[in-house]
């Protein structure tokens, strides 16, 4: 499993806060503050094969160690609780927090989990089951640092946590168990690469200035605010000015050493306020089925959330109506990983996307789509054939799990995968080994999928091997 993750998707929150959280320490005098340095907390998992949504709370992030002027340190470096929908994270950075850590030497951490919920297929029935979890291990883990992290100046500093769901969610035997299983990694932001640095924050826009955009993220305390300058790219023809405080838009971009954050790019998605009882709303999650006319017209579909911004219905099943006015929208990132289409023929159980429109039934989770965008999933399976193409152009098929989310919604056995100088690779994988994976390797893919006569591509966005356990 990574120690270190790429980029980040961001339906979780983030808050700016300026001391280091509920900390003790045996020594130093309260008149003199200790000397700190900015950290960013962020969130990321391992998928889970046949999950459709899990969602955390976690309570605490408490950081353990010894002061650089002596005595003992514990720090909880979370400054309330989050809700955080983890199954979306593989390969993605979710930040939890922007803190300032007492300096020192950091020898564990410890996250303790409140509540788990999840939503799987069952392999029966293939139709969603909504469960809350019973907790493991008192839910908390504790992960050890070896060797121990020193930190000794004022330089930001990025604390990694890696959930694995497979390890941390037991579905057998009729009762759903959380045990919180985490790898983590503390490192200086400014000896970290550019991938390392990245990450994906969805939010409503709440201030803009000539020089900067600022965001409220989910469940995050305080707003974030991105700097923009002039290779921040947006999307879709918009512009700095042209975004209005309470649209949704889809920030990705880069933290500094110094914990403040610049946007690479800025992406609006069609959302605002309620009106006439009704809101404006948008969601991301994976469809589950679709409904036609007798034309083979697409009319609706259902999909299980793993987010919406205004509700907040995570591992519900939503209606989505659509009509001749809704808008189909493929993203840039999908674009350069090779997909070239997107209209209502990609809408089929088992592809991810996120919508926007008008709720014309909150309770009765009905939505009417003004606009839907492909969205990355995650899909698992063994390499069927032998790699072929040239770099950085690579094609291969996976075999499917058949008790795997996409497999049973699909009903397809096997996966296309294509490769791009866009695609990023893991830890334990790089462009130049993956020609020579052997038949039968585990593999991970994030990407955008398209069906054409009956085959599915996912165009990746992210390549990884699957270790034990994942």
């Amino acid at each position: 499993m990574k120690k270190l993750v790429a980029s980040l998707l961001a339906l979780a929150g983030l808050s700016l806060v300026g001391c280091g959280g509920n900390s003790s320490a045996t020594s130093g005098n309260n008149n003199n503050p200790p000397p700190s340095a900015p950290a960013v907390v962020s969130v990321q998992d391992a998928p889970m094969d046949g999950v459709l949504s899990a969602e955390v709370t976690i309570s605490a992030v408490t950081l353990t160690g010894t002061a650089s002027g002596g005595g003992s340190i514990s720090a909880n470096v979370l400054t309330k609780p989050r809700e955080i929908e983890l199954s979306e994270l593989g390969g993605v950075r979710a930040p939890l927090e922007l803190n300032n850590i007492q300096q020192g030497s950091y020898t564990s951490v410890s996250v303790t989990v409140t509540g788990a919920e999840v939503t799987y297929l069952d392999p029966t029935t293939g139709l969603p089951v909504e469960a809350q979890a019973t907790l493991g291990g008192n839910g908390t883990a504790t992960f050890q640092f070896n060797p121990a992290v020193t930190i000794n100046s004022n330089a930001g500093v990025d604390l990694h946590l890696d959930f694995n769901l497979p390890q941390s969610f037991d579905l057998t035997n009729g009762t759903v168990t959380f045990t919180p299983v985490i790898s983590a990694a503390m490192v200086r932001i400014d000896q970290e690469n550019d991938d390392d640095r990245a990450f994906r924050v969805v939010g409503q826009v709440t201030a803009t200035t000539s020089t900067s955009i600022t965001v409220q993220t989910l469940l995050s305390a305080v707003p974030l605010t991105f700097t923009v300058n002039s290779n921040t790219e947006f999307e879709d023809g918009a512009s700095l000015s042209s975004i209005q405080v309470g649209a949704i838009v889809i920030v990705r971009a880069t933290v500094q050493s110094d914990g403040s954050f610049v946007a690479v790019t800025v992406d609006p998605v069609e959302a605002g306020e309620k009106e006439g009882g009704m809101y404006n709303d948008t969601g991301a999650g994976t469809v589950t089925s679709v409904t036609t006319d007798s034309t083979g017209a697409l009319t609706s579909f259902q999909m299980v959330t793993r987010a919406r911004f205004f509700t907040n219905d995570v591992g519900r099943t939503l209606t989505v109506d659509v009509n001749a006015s809704t808008v189909y929208r493929l993203p840039i990132e999908a674009q350069n990983a090779g997909a070239n289409t997107f209209d209502a023929s990609q809408i089929f159980p088992g592809q991810t996307v996120m919508v926007a429109g008008m709720d014309v039934n909150a309770q009765a989770g009905t939505l009417t789509a003004t606009e839907i965008r492909l969205a990355p999933g995650f899909h698992h399976g063994l390499l069927s054939t032998a790699v072929a193409g040239t770099s950085p152009n690579f094609t291969f098929t996976l075999s499917l799990n058949p008790l795997g989310t996409f497999a049973l919604l699909s009903k397809a056995s096997s996966l296309n995968v294509a490769t791009s100088q866009f695609t990023r690779f893991g830890d334990d994988l790089t462009l130049s080994q993956l020609p020579s994976l052997a038949l039968q390797t585990a593999m991970r893919v994030r990407g955008y999928i398209l069906v054409s006569n009956g085959v599915y591509t996912d165009y990746a966005t992210h390549v990884d091997l699957v270790e034990n356990g994942d």
